[in-house]
């Protein structure tokens, strides 16, 4: 587990995020991972790779 912070959009909240997998992707370092968030008032789970620099550890 660990936080997503995208730095491409400051303004948004950070989301709770399940390291699925890590390779090297396009881009770089990338990470394949899952995301809990809240659509039209329901708590969805959607995966998506990110770039591993917007991944952060988790807050205590």
């Amino acid at each position: 587990m660990t936080s997503l912070h995208y730095r491409a959009a400051p303004g948004r909240p950070a989301l709770m995020a399940r390291v699925l997998a890590v390779f090297d992707g396009p881009s770089g370092p990338t990470a394949d991972v899952e995301v809990d968030e809240v659509v039209r008032g329901r708590t969805r789970v959607g995966t998506r790779w990110v770039s591993l620099a917007d991944l952060h550890p988790m807050e205590a």
